[in-house]
């Protein structure tokens, strides 16, 4: 674009909306979380601020109204767990016979007793795929390899 056009653009965008690279807006600053002083940095096709610098954090962003804050995402709906440890229970009293050594090419099955050198003893919950054993161990729920 020869430069003529490009001023010529740019007094049509002026003109359109008022707006301007490099005036100064007030927009809502997603960083600070208030409405602050900000550049703009680039304009929509439609006339009007698109991305915005914030002059007191330097963050850049698309331009928020200071009117409508930006809605606070909701979040999902939390899934009320049992505790592992109460799991871990259930699995061991569901087991029986010596617990294997834990080692990445041994094989294990569903119900297997295993001993891990970092996460002590726990019990198969599930095959998955060919090469992975879920875990549960009384500390916590493990994805290990196996099978290699």
């Amino acid at each position: 674009m020869t430069k003529k056009k490009a001023e010529k653009k740019e007094k049509k965008e002026k003109k359109e909306t008022g707006e301007e690279i490099g005036k100064e807006i007030l927009s809502w600053c997603t960083k600070c979380g208030e409405p602050t002083p900000h550049t703009i940095v680039t304009l929509l096709k439609k006339g009007g601020p698109n991305k915005c610098e914030c002059k007191k954090c330097n963050a850049s962003h698309k331009y928020r109204d200071t009117e409508k804050p930006p809605k606070k995402r909701k979040k999902a709906a939390s899934k009320k767990s049992v505790p592992v440890e109460v799991i871990w229970n259930e699995a061991m009293a569901g087991t029986e016979g010596p617990s294997k050594p834990y080692k990445m090419n041994a094989e294990f099955a569903q119900g297997d007793l295993i001993d891990h050198p970092a996460f002590g003893q726990g019990v198969v919950a599930e095959l998955v795929g060919t090469n992975k054993i879920k875990v549960i161990f009384e500390s916590a729920e493990k994805l290990l390899a196996c099978n290699r």
